[in-house]
């Protein structure tokens, strides 16, 4: 089907059971609701403008070489058993969720896959103080994702992994970034928005970083904002079994306030949820997290959320570093593992149920590839490494 297929319906809903393929684009104009069901092939990119393009019912949108753009009073609607794969999807402003006069990517279940490897293949711009929801699996192929706030300097917002659902997979795979940018003409003291996993009614939520590179660095600069935590797990006391995980040589680097505000790394509240790091990737390059000189914590503050059991453990292959943690919430734990390294920043702290109770730090290693704890600069350790292995966390590291 060549040229062009207009949608540019009112009042009326209509629902193609059709395949569109071939050269095709497809742009929606008009206020009302289209539903696209079929098997859906076209080349020629997607624009919806106005209106509704709701993707349900096993319906798919299979266009790896063309782009989704999401502008004007326009909304997308990805549905449960439903899949679009795209280059690159654009999205002009994520305002809110009630698909009123403003353009919106609404992430309801289904199968999101893209990959735009010479280039942007993601670009979500938020608005002040709005949170995005990503309730469906995503595969991150190739490319820059970017996440833009307008926050301003008292403001926040977050990007919500699995927000009151179950079961929702985020993986940023090799050649692939994910990063939260400021807006233009804010200031590098403003809030970014944070990255949330596992929030309210949240069960078995995975973020994966699998080789891909994530950028979440709020607040910068000094002691101004820095409301929202940067990357924090199970949010609400009815998150459960939610997990970040950094393997495959993947990296991670976040930084907040870096003093009393939000910090750079958080499990909030809930039960058994965790952050997992290990893993090197084929060339031997560990899974790192690097929180720039700030905090990570299980609990929100001194004696909160409750009994959770949440968990924190760096295993064979990764590293995090540049941090302070801190284990708030009774009953959390902290493991280093199999020659996983925690590197405490220099002049920083690891404190041990600050207002909680019954908190457990295991460092262990079946082999002779140690785990280890470094405080201080690297000047004491706890099981210490191997020489070599000292010598390369030097080199990646240094004081």
């Amino acid at each position: 089907m060549p040229g062009t297929v207009n949608l540019n319906n009112n009042t009326t809903a209509y629902a193609l059971n059709a395949n569109i393929g071939g050269s095709a684009a497809v742009l929606k104009n008009g206020t009302g609701v289209v539903t696209l069901a079929g098997t859906n092939t076209y080349s020629g990119g997607t624009m919806v403008n106005a209106g509704v393009l709701l993707v349900t019912n096993g319906g798919t949108i299979n266009s790896p070489n063309a782009s989704l753009v999401v502008a004007g009073a326009g909304t997308n609607i990805l549905a449960a058993g439903s899949s679009i794969t795209v280059q690159s999807l654009v999205v002009v402003s994520n305002v809110n969720s009630s698909l009123q006069n403003a353009p919106y990517f609404s992430f309801n279940g289904g199968t999101l896959t893209n990959s735009n490897p010479n280039g942007v293949a993601a670009n979500i711009s938020l608005a002040a103080n709005s949170t995005w929801t990503v309730n469906g699996n995503w595969s991150l192929n190739g490319g820059t994702n970017i996440f833009a706030s307008d926050s301003t300097a008292n403001g926040g917002g977050a990007v919500l992994v699995g927000n009151n659902t179950n079961n929702v997979v985020v993986s940023v795979n090799p050649n692939a970034t994910w990063v939260h940018l400021q807006g233009a003409g804010f200031p590098a003291v403003s809030n970014n928005i944070g990255l949330y996993i596992g929030s309210n009614n949240a069960v078995n939520n995975q973020f994966v970083v699998n080789g891909g590179t994530v950028i979440v660095t709020n607040s910068i600069v000094g002691s101004v904002g820095g409301t929202t935590a940067s990357i924090l797990v199970g949010y609400g006391n009815s998150a459960v079994s939610n997990l970040f995980l950094i393997t495959n040589g993947g990296l991670v680097i976040s930084r907040n306030r870096g003093d009393g505000g939000a910090p750079a790394g958080m499990i909030n509240a809930g039960n058994n949820n965790s952050i997992y790091v290990g893993g090197t990737n084929a060339a031997g390059v560990p899974s790192i997290w690097n929180l720039n000189k700030d905090r990570l914590t299980i609990g929100s503050g001194p004696g909160s959320g409750g009994n959770g059991s949440n968990w924190i453990r760096v295993d064979a292959g990764g590293v995090i570093t540049n941090c302070s943690p801190l284990l708030y919430q009774n009953f959390g734990s902290l493991f280093v593992t199999n020659g996983g390294q925690l590197a405490v920043m220099s002049g920083g702290s690891m404190v041990i149920g600050r207002g909680g109770a019954s908190n457990t730090v295991v460092v262990s290693s079946p082999n002779n590839n140690a785990a280890s704890i470094v405080l201080g600069g690297r000047r004491h350790l706890w099981h210490r490494p191997c020489r070599c292995q000292r010598q390369r966390l030097q080199q990646r590291f240094p004081d």
